[in-house]
C-alpha cells in the first residue's frame, strides 16, 4: 500500500513536470515598493515543505497593461532606464501568456502599503535609475538632501495619481475586478476575490505578519505558511541615506495628495491615516 502511496505521489510529479499547465501559477501584482519580495520568498520556502508534491511558479510584476505607455515614460523620465525595460518587456512576455489562455487559472497576490512610505521607498529603489552617480556623489558630498527632495517632489511617478488609477488600469481592466465596489475589511486585514479564472488576495502590508498564515490557508490552502523577510531596505547601499532622508518632515501638501488618495481611504482607517500623517510630519 505504502508502495503504491509512493507510486501515485512519483506519477503525479511527473504529470506535472511534463505538463506544467496543470500548475496554477501565481503573479504577484502590485504598483512596487510593498513588501512583495517578502511574501514571493515566504511562497517559495512554503511551497518547499515535504507535504507539498507540487511545483510552484511565481511571476512576479508592477504592471500587465498599458506597457508601451510605461515604457515610453520611463524612457523618458530616466537616466539610466536599462533595468526598468528589461522587467517591462518580462511583463509582455507574461501578459500575452494571459492573453493567449483565457480559461487558464491564475492565483493573485497583491499587498498595500501605506501610500506615503510606497513613494518614499520607490524613490530610494529607482535611486540608481534617476541618479547613476549618486554614489559617487555621495561619497564626495556633492549629493544634498535638497537633490534628492527635487527628485522627490518633482517626479509624476512619486505622486499619487497612478496609485490611485493602478486598480482601474489593471486589476479591473485585466479581469472586470472593481476592488473599490466593496469595502475593505481593515480589521482583517485581508480581502479574497474570486471571478471565474481568477482567485485574488489582497493584503494590507501592515498586517501581514499577524494575518498570513489564516490568508495564504484560506487562499492556497498553505499550511503554516511563515512570512520571510526579503529585500530590506537596511541591507540596501543607500540605506544610510534612506534613514537619513527618512528624517526629515515632509511637505503638508504631499502629506495632503497621500491620504486624500482613494487608495488611502480605501484601505485604511481614519484613526491609521491619522497616524501615518503623524509619522510623516514629524509631529
Amino acid at each position: 500500500m505504502l508502495s503504491n502511496l509512493l507510486n501515485n505521489k512519483y506519477m503525479k510529479r511527473l504529470r506535472i513536470s511534463l505538463n506544467p499547465s496543470l500548475v496554477t501559477p501565481i503573479i504577484i501584482f502590485q504598483p512596487g515598493k510593498v513588501g512583495s519580495m517578502s511574501v514571493q520568498r515566504s511562497l517559495e520556502e512554503a511551497y518547499k515543505h515535504p507535504d507539498l508534491d507540487m511545483p510552484i511558479i511565481i511571476h512576479h510584476v508592477h504592471a500587465l497593461n498599458q506597457l508601451d505607455e510605461r515604457e515610453g515614460y520611463v524612457r523618458k523620465t530616466r537616466k539610466n532606464p536599462e533595468e526598468s525595460i528589461q522587467l517591462i518587456q518580462e511583463w509582455r512576455i507574461l501578459r500575452k501568456e494571459i492573453e493567449s489562455n483565457p480559461f487558464k487559472k491564475w492565483n493573485v497576490v497583491n499587498l498595500v502599503r501605506d501610500p506615503v512610505a510606497i513613494k518614499v521607498s520607490a524613490l530610494f529603489q529607482l535611486l540608481d535609475q534617476h541618479i547613476p552617480d549618486w554614489e559617487k556623489r555621495l561619497n564626495t558630498n556633492e549629493l544634498a538632501m535638497a537633490d534628492l527632495e527635487e527628485l522627490f517632489f518633482g517626479k509624476q511617478e512619486f505622486g499619487f495619481h497612478g496609485l490611485d488609477r493602478w486598480y482601474d488600469n489593471q486589476i479591473k481592466a485585466l479581469w472586470g475586478i472593481d476592488i473599490f465596489a466593496s469595502p475593505f475589511p481593515w480589521g482583517r486585514g485581508y480581502q479574497i476575490f474570486k471571478k471565474e479564472n481568477i482567485n485574488l488576495i489582497i493584503i494590507r502590508l501592515e498586517d501581514l505578519n499577524r494575518v498570513a498564515e489564516q490568508a495564504f490557508d484560506e487562499f492556497l490552502g498553505l499550511k503554516n505558511f511563515k512570512v520571510v523577510n526579503a529585500n530590506i531596505g537596511k541591507e540596501k547601499p543607500y540605506a544610510e541615506l534612506y534613514n537619513e532622508f527618512k528624517k526629515h518632515p515632509l511637505p503638508v501638501d504631499y502629506i495632503d495628495q497621500g491620504y486624500g488618495s482613494r487608495f488611502a481611504n480605501h484601505f485604511y482607517t481614519r484613526d491609521e491615516i491619522a497616524a501615518f500623517r503623524k509619522h510623516w510630519a514629524r509631529q
